[in-house]
């Protein structure tokens, strides 16, 4: 092994700051959605807000139905679902009466493999009966797989609570 002058470092350090400054580029212009990106977030977002729909009406099973057979649901405090049955009783376990909103963030992918990064507002009554809510907002990132059918099912929804802004100062 060969020892450096420690003199040398400080300009082997500029030479590569130099080389990364050399290298950088400009921010890329925004492309404008194909005609395919378009669609799928269309289709996305009608499923969407099928499900959501679906759940609304109180028929959370059916909201169950929205995810393929083999899906699994991963989130925060080790959360872990995987099939049909256990996404049923994940599904049918929240309380009677709450509402349920889907907004689309972003989406991509093609015809039958598709990403979404969402975010997730479930408003429940408190389990306790004092006519309070608990309110649970979490961002997800979902894959869509298109079914024999035509379909679109989820197959993975990752999710994660959606940070709070930190108070100022």
């Amino acid at each position: 092994m060969s020892h450096r002058p420690a003199a040398c470092y400080p300009l082997a350090a500029l030479l590569v700051l130099a080389a990364l400054a050399a290298c950088r580029t400009v921010a890329p212009v925004t492309e404008s959605p194909t005609i395919e990106e378009r669609a799928i977030r269309r289709e996305l977002t009608a499923v969407n807000e099928a499900m959501a729909a679906t759940f609304n009406r109180g028929d959370y099973l059916g909201a169950a139905r929205f995810y393929s057979d083999d899906a699994q649901i991963i989130g925060a405090g080790n959360v872990r679902v995987n099939g049909r049955a256990a996404i049923d009783r994940y599904w049918t376990s929240i309380p009677a009466g709450s509402t349920w909103r889907l907004d689309v963030l972003d989406a991509g992918g093609n015809r039958n493999s598709i990403w979404q990064l969402g975010r997730s507002t479930l408003v429940m009554p408190s389990r306790n009966g004092d006519g309070t809510t608990n309110t649970s907002v979490v961002d997800f990132l979902g894959v869509w797989k298109r079914q024999p059918d035509g379909t679109l099912k989820l197959y993975i929804d990752m999710y994660v609570p959606t940070p709070r802004p930190r108070p100022t100062q």
